[in-house]
């Protein structure tokens, strides 16, 4: 794959242990020489990104970049508490170092490029018994399950597959009769090539279902190398010859009389020996079109009338004019233009081209067929200055095409060739903005290492930002200069910068918080101001101003209540996200620290009466009393939160008392209600509940005609008749006896516990209407003829025409009138 880096060669200065590595070009210049320090070398390899793993047999990763410069160092941490393990064998694909070690176990390390690599292992079922012979990893794009898996082949003759849920043996001992020594994963992740001890090349998908090809080579001896051509042959090899091997079967051998190395790439593969770098590659499919023996393709046919009408061939012409129609003469002249995009050799470039151009005479182009060309004609150009000597960095097009412009000139600039790489920016019309940036870089650490002050140095940025109307960013610059432990250069350097989102972002990385939220607040622009806050509020609070003020103080408080500003951006900031946040106990630390101790009892109560567990609830109403108590304008929400507590704590106490769970998170009525409601199923506790709900209204202060109402609500709709009236009797009720009639009419009760009640009503007027509701027409009467109105007793002979007794009473009444 390209991930392979194919623009370098790598030599090492033993056999087991490496003293220096030379990292070259493909033109076989030196770019850069790394030295080791006799540890043994378990595996080497190449990121995506151009950089280089250097992987020892004690488990410590060294990544270096093209130039040779230590980026890192990795410890596997899996073999720091093992002395005896060893790497044995060690792949890059591309972020993630996959290491098999002498104990079986496969230690993985990902994101080996990040700040924070992740670093974990991972079973293979193995063991020195049965050992693994062979390895290959198939990358996480490559798999149905979207995580890498890591394939090996084993001495019984099977191969395993190992992930991260898991290994799995595949239990192909009848399809590979003896064990694999070497393993090889094609480009696009389809085809497993396995070279087992009996000399036999086994072509398997990676799915290990289906064999797809099997090689017999006669030999037993096991390959130096084995590697994918692109996607349809693999090139194996031996001393003094390569062996390439083919679909159906088909072989060739290439010999080779010097040592060499096989670099796979994204579409061939690389030959490294001392004096030469040659590329192979199946024939590209334009080029194919055009030279195969024999080929009627409209494309071969202009390529040969652009080579007669270059030898002054009048056929050339006629040829031409006889394809039809024009839509395939536009296809030839888009197939002429891939293959000299595809080509290596500039002459025969040309002719490709040649043949494109000589194709527009006879057919009336569109635009997209000269934009092609025009887009071709500056890629060759492009290619055909990497392919050169200096800098020797030899690509196809397919491999251009995947790395695209910018990832061409990237690498360029990771050379250090900043000159080209703005070059081919230019030419192809792509911001070089960052080849500035990275250049503006390099200088600023070179005079930074030759001890130049900052003041110069923020000078010389500063001349430089500005470069063929490129704005440049300070970022950058100031991130090296604080890697390069400046950081008063680094901060000198972002007061030049105009964006405040980036300036302020990295002044927070730096710990420069409060020059940040001095930015933040100075911009006058809100998100950033909430950004700046939020980040050191997020800090833990006893982080200190120690490298700018000389002693410790406490960073929220100083921030936030020295600025009215930040004061009340954090208080709106904390008051709206506490109802939508789980950690209630910190949003409560920030009101406090904010002086906002309403706001933070009003939440930690929230906060209470989520909890489920009765206990947890009184402990957190508990610390709400205390900080209503710690401000005395909270007096009254210090008492009504004591209250509350004394009244959960009484309704726990009568849970357990009476065995029932009706009294949690009720009112102090509701309380009482349910305690007097309570004596009809427990008649025996009929003194202990009244007693308990007279303490009750007493504890919590209820008023006398409250308690009254509850009283008798609770009594009659529990159906206790003979104490609501022995309620009624005990002393003159302050609520009246209507409330007692009430009761008894919402309940059901029959007219004759209500008439009891309705006698004693002091406004004949209701007695009169009470009893028509209860249809006590005698009653009723005598009331009527008591209050004088012969209205209200024909309003009862109305009623009541059915009654005989009631009318002749009715007629009697009526006439004493």
């Amino acid at each position: 794959s390209i991930s392979s880096f194919p623009e370098s060669m790598l030599q090492s200065g033993g056999s087991d242990w490496i003293h220096s590595i030379g990292i070259y070009s493909t033109a076989g210049l030196l770019m850069a020489d790394v030295s080791l320090q006799g540890d043994c070398l378990s595996g080497i390899g190449w990121t995506d990104d151009e950089v280089l793993v250097l992987v020892l047999n004690q488990g410590s990763l060294f990544l270096h970049d093209t130039q040779g410069n230590v980026i890192k160092t990795i410890l596997l941490r899996s073999l720091q508490n093992t002395s005896d393990a060893s790497i044995l064998n060690a792949s890059v694909c591309g972020d993630t170092i996959v290491a098999l070690d002498n104990e079986m176990t496969i230690i993985v390390c990902e994101a080996v490029t990040r700040q924070n690599p992740h670093v974990y292992s991972m079973r293979t079922g193995l063991s020195s018994i049965r050992p693994a012979t062979a390895m290959a990893v198939l990358p996480a794009e490559q798999t149905s399950t979207g995580s890498f898996e890591v394939i090996l082949g084993t001495k019984d003759s099977s191969v395993i597959v190992v992930d991260q849920n898991g290994c799995e043996d595949q239990l192909l001992q009848e399809r590979l009769s003896t064990p694999v020594l070497d393993m090889a994963i094609a480009p696009n992740g389809r085809f497993l090539a396995c070279f087992t001890s009996s000399g036999v090349l086994s072509v398997l998908s990676t799915s290990l279902t289906t064999k797809v090809l099997e090689f017999d080579t006669a030999t037993s001896s096991r390959p130096s190398q084995m590697v994918w051509c692109g996607e349809d042959s693999v090139v194996l090899h031996w001393n003094q010859f390569l062996l390439m091997i083919g679909p159906y079967g088909h072989w060739l051998r290439i010999p080779y009389s010097m040592p060499l190395r096989i670099l796979p790439e994204y579409d061939g593969c690389r030959i490294v020996t001392k004096t030469s770098c040659d590329f192979i590659q199946r024939t590209p499919e334009p080029i194919e079109t055009i030279h195969r023996i024999g080929s009627t393709d409209l494309a071969a046919m202009l390529y040969d009338a652009m080579e007669a009408y270059g030898d002054s061939d009048p056929k050339a012409d006629e040829s031409m004019r006889a394809m039809h129609p024009p839509g395939q003469v536009l296809h030839a002249i888009s197939t002429c233009i891939s293959a000299a995009a595809n080509e290596f050799e500039t002459g025969q470039q040309k002719k490709y081209l040649r043949a494109a151009a000589y194709g527009k005479n006879f057919c009336q182009c569109g635009q997209f067929v000269t934009d092609m060309f025009v887009r071709t004609s500056r890629t060759l150009r492009v290619l055909n200055h990497l392919r050169s000597e200096n800098p020797g960095f030899s690509v196809s097009y397919s491999q251009y095409k995947f790395l695209m412009p910018r990832g061409v000139v990237k690498r360029l600039m990771s050379r250090g060739n900043y000159s080209l790489a703005a070059r081919i920016s230019e030419h192809l019309a792509i911001r070089f903005d960052e080849v500035l940036i990275s250049w503006t870089c390099s200088r600023m650490k070179l005079l930074i290492s030759a001890n130049s002050s900052d003041e110069c140095i923020r000078d010389w940025v500063q001349s430089h930002m500005n470069v063929h109307g490129y704005k440049m960013s300070c970022v950058p610059m100031a991130v090296a200069a604080d890697h390069l432990q400046r950081r008063r250069l680094a901060t000198m350097l972002l007061d030049l910068e105009l964006d405040t989102v980036h300036q302020v972002n990295l002044l927070l990385n730096m710990e420069e918080l409060e020059i940040a939220l001095g930015k933040a607040i100075g911009s006058l622009e809100v998100d950033v101001a909430y950004m700046a806050l939020c980040s050191i509020d997020n800090r833990d609070t006893q982080t200190n101003f120690s490298h700018s003020h000389g002693h410790t103080d406490d960073l929220g408080l100083s921030s936030y209540l020295g600025n009215s500003t930040t004061r009340s951006l954090m208080f709106v900031y904390h008051r709206c996200a506490a109802d939508n946040s789980p950690d209630q106990c910190r949003a409560r630390s920030a009101l406090l620290r904010l002086l906002a101790s309403a706001d933070a009892g009003d939440l930690t109560m929230s906060a209470a009466y989520q909890r489920n567990i009765l206990t947890a609830r009184l402990n957190e109403l508990r610390v709400v009393s205390r900080i209503y108590s710690s401000h005395g304008e909270l007096s009254f929400e210090a008492r009504s939160s004591e209250d509350q507590i004394s009244l959960l704590s009484t309704q726990l106490e009568l849970e357990r008392r009476y065995e029932v769970r009706c009294f949690t998170d009720m009112s102090v009525a509701e309380t009482v209600h349910n305690l007097i409601a309570l004596g009809m199923s427990q008649p025996q506790n009929i003194v202990t509940l009244n007693r308990d709900a007279n303490l009750a209204h007493r504890r919590f202060k209820m008023t006398e005609r409250h308690y009254y109402f509850v009283k008798i609500r609770a009594l009659g709709a529990s159906g206790q008749c003979n104490l609501l009236r022995a309620f009624a009797d005990e002393k003159k009720p302050p609520v009246g006896f209507l409330p007692f009639l009430h009761a008894c009419l919402e309940n059901g009760y029959p007219a004759s516990e209500c008439e009891t009640f309705v006698a004693r009503l002091p406004s004949l007027e209701d007695r009169f209407e009470y009893y028509m509701q209860l249809q006590l027409w005698p009653r009723a009467a005598e009331t009527a003829f008591r209050l004088r109105d012969r209205s209200r007793l024909y309003r009862i002979r109305d009623c009541s025409k059915s009654d005989e007794r009631v009318l002749d009473l009715v007629e009697q009444l009526s006439a004493k009138l």
